[in-house]
């Protein structure tokens, strides 16, 4: 028994000497970039590499185009990028395909809102094919 008290006092004790620092969260929105509008059911997944390991998160969004990652830990470096049908894929600072993603940074605690990705849209052409006398060809 007096083992068992040994481990969990050492244990204890390594927490206090290396305390976890206070996990943090990540809130926005996807905008859809052509009509301003909040863009529902997207998939935003977060990256990022803490500690040598790879964190990977992913939330869609809901029909307000918000996400939220929570229990984030603090660092640097977070990748945010959004996916979906119909969607170009897109990173947290981009507006065109070339230009390049910002990163994300987190402070112990921190609560990181109103993160805005903004969203294009793929092009759709709909239409018929008539004749010159009005009928579908």
């Amino acid at each position: 028994m007096s083992l068992v008290r040994l481990v969990v006092t050492l244990l204890l004790a390594q927490n206090a000497l290396h305390p976890q620092p206070e996990a943090g969260s990540i809130q926005g929105v996807v905008i859809n970039e052509f009509t301003g509008l909040p863009f529902p059911d997207a998939l935003v997944e977060l990256t990022g590499v803490q500690h040598g390991r790879v964190l990977t998160r992913s939330v869609k969004t809901g029909m307000d185009g918000e996400f939220l990652f929570k229990d984030v830990p603090p660092g640097s470096g977070y990748q945010v990028v959004v996916t979906g049908e119909g969607l170009r894929a897109t990173a947290h600072g981009q507006r065109s395909a070339d230009d390049p993603w910002i990163p994300l940074m987190l402070d112990a605690g921190q609560q990181l809102r109103d993160v805005q990705i903004h969203v294009r849209p793929l092009s759709v052409i709909r239409g018929k094919v008539l004749n010159n006398a009005g009928k579908t060809l």
